[in-house]
């Protein structure tokens, strides 16, 4: 299969999870968890997932404060890292950059008592990151299958 950017963006815009597509921040909420808040669909409450495309930052992926890894209290399996991605270079997606990180910046807001996004969203001069703090990776028992889309 040909990667054709046009017909994948299209895919995208038509999903509910995608940020950059039309009335995304109407259709997203937040509900409590038991470690914060989590992302929901708002008219089901369901926990859901959003979508961005971007490029992943080869100098923002690490393991650190903000990932939660100390060797002295924990096994790195058990690790959250951190994940930056900026703008794509794909012409067909780099429209959607700003659309996205604004869609993103309304559903903070929703949670937030401050404009102090600096743990999700970071600024530097005229370059924005979106920063994600997650468990990436998982140990799995059986056969590794990796999924590419082309």
């Amino acid at each position: 299969m040909v990667y054709n950017g046009p017909v994948e963006r299209d895919h995208l815009v038509h999903t509910n999870e995608y940020c950059a597509s039309p009335n995304w921040i109407t259709r997203v909420g937040w509900a409590n968890s038991r470690s914060g808040q989590i992302l929901v669909n708002a008219k089901s409450g369901e926990e859901t997932v959003c979508i961005i495309v971007g490029v992943v930052s080869e100098t923002r992926f690490k393991a650190g404060p903000m990932g939660n890894y100390n060797p002295e209290f924990m096994k790195f399996a058990d690790t959250k890292y951190i994940l930056g991605l900026y703008e794509p270079i794909d012409p067909d997606f780099r429209g959607d950059w700003t659309i996205a990180i604004n869609a993103l910046d309304q559903a903070e807001n929703m949670i937030q008592g401050t404009t102090d996004h600096r743990f999700f969203m970071e600024q530097t001069g005229n370059l924005t990151s979106c920063v994600s703090v997650h468990e990436y990776f998982k140990k799995r028992y059986g056969s590794l299958k990796i999924l590419m889309r082309h």
